[in-house]
């Protein structure tokens, strides 16, 4: 029966049979993706809250960690406190700079000090050691004389080779400082 047709007509019977056809297909496409789209959605809408309770989630933690840093950062500092209130409980306070201050008044100008070292021998006797240049004897033995009056210092030790030379001495005093 087809064959019996008019060539025009066959056209265009294949052109809407090719149009029918392309239809059909583009309907199923859509079927399709609308089918996806509703099997998808659910999981989309689910995956988008679990994201958003996973980023509060981390919020949390985040906020959990940073008072946790800064609770133990807090602990720290406090235990460093206590820890050095009790050092500056134990040693007496500016004892040293006594010590030096003394020293620096006792000298006099014709005596230089090159080196001055403490120990600390007990909790209220420091071990003392001046190294210096003396321009004369007598500084060097007026300088002696005045450790030795104080009553801060006690156990003056002045080798006797410090009195080798005339001008220009070389000197250690050793001694004790009270604190």
């Amino acid at each position: 029966m087809f064959n019996i047709l008019p060539d025009t007509f066959k056209a265009s019977i294949i052109k809407e049979y090719h149009k029918r056809r392309l239809v059909v297909w583009l309907c199923a496409v859509c079927v399709l993706q609308i089918s996806f789209l509703i099997f998808l959605m659910p999981s989309y809408i689910y995956l988008v809250f679990k994201e958003k309770g996973l980023e509060a989630d981390q919020m949390q933690t985040a906020s959990v960690q940073s008072q946790t840093a800064s609770t133990s950062s807090i602990a720290l500092i406090q235990n460093t406190q206590k820890t050095l209130s009790t050092l500056a409980r134990d040693l007496p306070h500016g004892s040293v700079h006594e010590v030096l201050a003394e020293l620096v008044s006792l000298k006099g100008s014709s005596i230089t000090f090159k080196e001055i070292s403490t120990s600390m021998q007990t909790a209220t006797i420091s071990g003392v050691t001046v190294q210096g240049i003396a321009t004369t004897r007598e500084a060097l033995l007026a300088l002696t004389e005045r450790l030795q009056s104080d009553s801060m210092f006690s156990n003056i030790v002045l080798p006797v080779s410090s009195f080798a030379k005339d001008s220009n001495i070389s000197f250690s005093l050793t001694m004790n400082a009270a604190l």
